[in-house]
């Protein structure tokens, strides 16, 4: 199981997922918020109180008390305390007045989780758009419950170094969250194939030495498969093939680079396993639209992302 996680946290350090307190409300019955849509992913929480999730094209979903949900595709939607409620905007809802003590009180907290948006698709990649946990799962993952538990409690206390506490606390959940759809999800991605250790093996390889001139025959050896089976196992599992799967990690990784710091290019294109500078920016620009420089003076300098990633061949 390590070797699986190592691979999850590999993608969540490279994207640098960070979550944000989005609203965070007590109110009495007869509530109803609208929600806009989103690049990030979105997490509802609700304590003493079941809500309904709407959205056009769906079916209402109940989230009962106490339950999770994660929105890994978060287009507009519409959060009631009953199934035809009606909903305002969210800024006039965080408007409304404190809630009667005297009457029923339910709290809803609702955050993102934000990455970078070119490289976020990757992380959501194999995540079904609505992830719903309920009581029971919940209750089966110890972790999960009590990182829950200790976030409720600094959402109500509020003591001193709460804001931090809660910002950690839904990182901490947020991954909890993953790991928990990890070992349940059917849908090809990365995500999905941790659950293989062979597969795993060649994707952490890839992830610790990115810089390595790797080949299908030389990560079939990691995986201990022979190529023609690891090709396909690995493209089974992933959705992609091998060596695309690989150019989309080193583009991943090298704009990271590109966007956190001033590191030269010939020195991101060695880092990320290009010997020529020239072939490195040629790869960046069919993966992301842009020449590493422009992508680097921010997204007003970069053209409209690739329909086709670099890919390699097998």
């Amino acid at each position: 199981m390590t070797g699986n996680m190592d691979v999850l946290s590999d993608w969540v350090r490279v994207l640098e997922t960070q979550s944000t307190l989005l609203a965070r409300s007590s109110m009495n019955p007869g509530w109803g918020m609208h929600v806009p849509a989103t690049q990030h992913m979105v997490l509802h929480l609700m304590q003493g109180g079941n809500f309904w999730l709407s959205r056009p094209g769906h079916d209402p979903l109940e989230i009962l008390d106490g339950e999770i949900l994660l929105l890994t595709h978060s287009t507009s939607h519409g959060l009631t305390d009953t199934q035809d409620g009606e909903t305002i905007s969210l800024e006039d809802f965080m408007q409304k007045s404190p809630p009667d003590l005297q009457k029923p009180i339910s709290t809803l907290v609702c955050g993102l989780f934000q990455a970078e948006v070119r490289l976020g698709k990757h992380l959501v990649q194999g995540l079904p758009e609505t992830i719903h946990l309920t009581k029971a799962e919940i209750a089966r993952n110890p972790q999960l419950q009590l990182t829950l538990q200790l976030l409720w409690l600094e959402i109500h206390e509020l003591g001193a170094g709460s804001e931090l506490l809660i910002t950690h606390l839904f990182d901490t959940l947020f991954l909890y969250v993953l790991r928990e759809v990890m070992q349940r999800s059917r849908q090809p991605g990365w995500l999905t194939a941790t659950r293989d250790p062979q597969v795993s093996r060649a994707l952490r390889s890839m992830h610790a030495t990115p810089e390595t001139p790797w080949t299908v025959e030389s990560l079939a050896s990691v995986a201990g498969l022979s190529r023609a089976a690891f090709a396909k196992r690995f493209s089974d599992a992933v959705g992609q093939a091998p060596l695309a799967y690989l150019t989309d990690w080193r583009m991943n990784l090298a704009a990271k680079m590109l966007s956190r710091g001033d590191t030269p290019v010939y020195q991101v294109a060695t880092h990320v396993g290009y010997t020529s500078e020239a072939a490195f920016s040629r790869a960046f620009k069919k993966h992301y639209g842009a020449p590493p420089a422009s992508f680097r003076r921010g997204p007003e300098s970069r053209g409209p992302v690739s329909s086709a990633a670099a890919a390699g061949t097998d």
